[in-house]
């Protein structure tokens, strides 16, 4: 049994971490702990749609807490649509490092990191790297399972992780595969603010570096401004949202498509939750639908009886 102490009333995780001799590592999913009474608004990808024949942002905001949650829904707008904003899939590929920045509204903005190594046939691998916040209002950790991150209070971030052992076996070969590492930190903007990024694998720059979707030109290094038009406020609506993972239904007439859309549940954080991270969500809305097949219907085989 492990003692964990008194429960003070902060949401919190705990993991199991093993490693083994062989340098092998294994580690449990998050096992959370939060209050009771308390509401747990969510918005995800799957929340959001858009409806192009009536021209309006469709928004489903969940509540996973067991307290119902009265609050506001905000919708921010960018004329252009930021590649930072979008997600990128790397597993089956090349591999290599994405830096997500998703705005929260207001100054902040949320920059989530995560590696995917190729197939590789190397023993260990190290992952190491430094990031840079220039000119910001301030910022945090929020997410580091690893306990990977150092931060040195002056805006720089840095850390070296590894070596991690083989991942993956097929026909009795083993290699490096899979992703590895996410790590989050949430930056308070300024005018001008910058965010520089430095990847390594094993002591060299990983070549393949995208800010959201878009291949870095540099290996190694992505570099951005964090001052995107996503703070131009274009709707907001009232809801009250029911406990144990019921949803609303929320539409916001008006909205052209051609835009990328950040959707806020509680933007000003005026409801304490057990988990205030998963509050928003930015869509990207194409100029026009998206294109769609209609395989036609296999035809119908005809049965008879012949008699003799």
């Amino acid at each position: 049994a492990l003692d964990l102490g008194v429960f003070d009333g902060t949401s919190t995780w705990f993991y199991l971490r093993i490693f083994q001799a062989d340098e092998h590592r294994a580690w449990t999913s998050p096992i959370w702990m939060s209050p009771a009474s308390v509401p747990d608004l969510c918005l995800e990808a799957k929340d959001v749609d858009y409806d192009y024949a009536n021209l309006r942002l469709v928004v489903r905001p969940k509540n996973y807490g067991d307290a119902s949650a009265s609050t506001s829904v905000r919708v921010f707008a960018s004329v252009s649509s930021p590649h930072a904003l979008q997600t990128l899939d790397l597993s089956g590929g090349l591999g290599g490092v994405v830096t997500r920045v998703e705005p929260l509204g207001g100054d902040r903005s949320l920059i989530r990191i995560y590696m995917h190594l190729p197939e590789s046939s190397n023993d260990t691998v190290h992952f190491s790297g430094q990031i840079q916040i220039s000119g910001s209002q301030g910022y945090s950790i929020v997410t580091d399972p690893r306990k990977m991150l150092v931060d040195n209070g002056n805006g720089t971030i840095t850390w070296n992780e590894g070596p991690y052992g083989l991942m993956s076996s097929n026909n009795g070969q083993s290699w490096h595969s899979g992703r590895i590492t996410d790590f989050e930190l949430l930056v308070h903007t300024g005018p001008g603010t910058t965010l520089t990024c430095n990847y390594f694998q094993d002591g060299l720059p990983v070549p393949n570096c995208y800010l959201g979707n878009m291949l870095s030109a540099v290996a190694g290094m992505v570099t951005t401004t964090l001052d995107f038009e996503t703070s131009t406020q274009v709707a907001e609506q009232f809801v009250v949202v029911p406990p144990g993972g019921a949803s609303v239904e929320l539409a916001f007439p008006g909205l052209l498509p051609g835009r990328t859309y950040v959707v806020s549940i509680d933007p000003d954080d005026a409801i304490a939750e057990s988990e205030e991270r998963n509050n928003s969500i930015a869509w990207k809305v194409s100029s026009s639908p998206p294109f769609t097949f209609d395989w036609p219907a296999p035809p119908v085989r005809e049965s008879f009886t012949q008699s003799r």
